[in-house]
């Protein structure tokens, strides 16, 4: 009868417990309570605002048995990058004898590289909203209501910025400098303190971050869009009112785009007068008069006449007039 191995039987239990141990995932090293879940390094795209960690292990030192004392701090900066500091709080990992760890603030404020930043750029935007409202409101007749929604969406956006640079002031003011500070020492132990010993204090620092975030990337982020999207319809505007400009009234007639360039001025006593466009910018409609070789501009409160090669212009009929907010050329 074949007897059984008991010691191969035993030998392959503990190899198959072994595997079992090594394969097992190993429990995650426990955040304290009040930590944030994300560690900083972590995060590839943070909103201002946003709360992360910063861990700095293996802190603290020891001192052997007849040593002269040990000791030595860490300080946590208020301010690291587009970070500001909430908070920082320390966790004792191993302890023996008379090691000891303190907890100070040193002082309260930062962020002031991002607070700066972000109050320069509202400024420029501030003044570039004020342009942009003197702009549209001078033109509100000419201007879509497409760019005037625009111009609203760009100061929506404005307050989502200066919401940023309010947490960056708040944030910032109250950023503290924080320093952990251990000390070690030998001591007398065994039985009636007759032996000498060492001691140690190990322990890491969990320190608590705030983005603040970059001004400028923000702002790029952020506005810049809103910008674009306003200079666009503004732009959409223009073109719109360059084609509409097709019906000028003044005081004593009015001058009538035909098509294909060619305009027709009809006075209120009844005599006509023909000319061909020549020039369109922003400003003004140029027209030609073969007939009696004059040029006229047709500006936006006014029009004016001069002679073919000469630069001194004169006020057409001695009247202002305006252009008619009309696409079909008809009175």
């Amino acid at each position: 009868m074949k007897q059984y191995n008991w010691l191969n039987f035993y030998k392959l239990n503990a190899f198959a417990t072994l595997a079992i141990i090594c394969l097992s995932p190993q429990p995650s090293k426990a955040i304290p309570s009040g930590i944030p879940n994300q560690q900083c390094s972590t995060i590839s795209n943070p909103r201002p605002g946003d709360l992360c960690y910063v861990v700095h292990e293996n802190q603290g030192g020891k001192a052997n048995a007849n040593d002269s004392p040990k000791g030595g701090e860490i300080i946590i900066q208020p301010q690291a990058g587009y970070y500001v500091v909430v908070e920082a709080r320390s966790e004792v990992t191993s302890q023996a004898g008379n090691g000891a760890l303190s907890k100070r603030v040193l002082s309260i404020g930062g962020g002031t590289e991002s607070v700066n930043g972000y109050k320069s750029q509202l400024e420029e935007l501030d003044k570039l909203v004020y342009d942009y409202e003197k702009k549209i409101n001078a033109n509100l007749d000419l201007i879509s209501l497409d760019a005037k929604s625009k111009l609203n969406y760009l100061k929506e956006k404005r307050e989502q910025y200066e919401e940023y640079y309010v947490t960056a002031v708040s944030a910032g003011k109250d950023a503290p400098k924080i320093q952990f500070s251990w000390s070690a020492s030998s001591r007398k132990c065994g039985w009636g303190g007759l032996d000498t010993c060492g001691s140690w204090l190990n322990f890491r620092v969990y320190e608590v971050r705030r983005y603040l975030g970059n001004p400028i990337a923000e702002y790029n982020r952020l506005v810049a869009p809103a910008i674009n999207q306003l200079n666009s319809a503004l732009q959409n505007s223009n073109r719109t009112q360059q084609s509409s400009r097709n019906l000028f009234l003044y005081t004593n007639g009015k001058f009538i785009e035909q098509g294909n360039g060619n305009w027709i001025e009809e006075r209120t006593n009844g005599c006509n007068s023909y000319f061909v466009e020549t020039l369109r910018t922003d400003s003004y409609i140029e027209l030609y008069d073969e007939n009696r070789d004059i040029k006229v501009r047709l500006l936006e409160n006014q029009a004016l006449w001069s002679y073919v090669g000469e630069n001194n212009w004169y006020s057409w009929s001695g009247s202002d007039g305006h252009w008619e907010n009309t696409t079909d050329g008809k009175n």
